[in-house]
């Protein structure tokens, strides 16, 4: 549960081997070494203090035949997914762990003051996301439901033709819990219409970052 990357492993590696260098053979421009590498850590992991004290982002991550989203505030995230991943074991600590502690997350929470939801349509801070994981029907409006991300997962009987006539989706994110066939079915509507599409097997988690 240690944050690190190879940055601050390199920095801690040579302060070590030079403040070790110093005791063996009593030279100061070891020890100025060392003290120079801890500086520059310091200021590497002030850096990323600084960084989660502001961060707010959506990961859907990419866990085959599972949905999995957090919702990310400072050092607290809200999981929203199966419930499986929520219990110890080998997915969650080979997904889920991995990628919270290089967020520094703390704490997993029931609830962020910036995140509502109603249905399938969620909103965190001023942006819209719109879940699609059962079978759902949208009738089209004088209007079109406008949406920051559109989401399809565990394989819902939709068709993207039919959503595009009441939604109006920035971006269509297809993660791993759907069927690979079905997928490239949608990303070829997708495609069709013109629709951003992100594909989670094809191109990995998907990681929005709020301003």
């Amino acid at each position: 549960h240690i944050y690190a990357n190879i940055y601050t492993t390199w920095l801690l590696y040579g302060a070590v081997c030079c403040f070790a260098g110093w005791l063996l053979i009593r030279q100061k421009i070891y020890f100025r070494l060392s003290l120079l590498f801890m500086l520059i850590f310091t200021a590497f992991h002030t850096g990323a203090g600084l960084q989660v004290a502001y961060q707010k982002k959506i990961i859907v991550y990419n866990i085959p035949s599972h949905q999995a989203i957090d919702f990310v505030y400072r050092r607290q995230y809200f999981f929203y997914g199966d419930s499986i991943l929520m219990k110890e074991g080998s997915s969650k600590n080979f997904h889920l762990k991995p990628a919270r502690i290089a967020m520094q997350l703390t704490s997993s929470v029931r609830h962020i003051p910036a995140l509502q939801h109603r249905q399938e349509l969620w909103q965190f801070f001023q942006k819209r996301i719109l879940i699609i994981d059962r079978a759902v029907v949208f009738e089209p409006g004088k209007e079109k439901l406008k949406t920051d991300i559109l989401l399809i997962s565990k394989n819902p009987p939709v068709d993207i033709f039919m959503l595009a006539r009441a939604v109006d989706p920035a971006i269509v994110v297809l993660d791993a819990s759907n069927s690979l066939w079905k997928i490239a079915k949608w990303k070829k509507q997708c495609e069709a219409l013109l629709l951003p599409c992100f594909s989670i097997p094809d191109e990995g988690a998907f990681v929005y970052n709020i301003e």
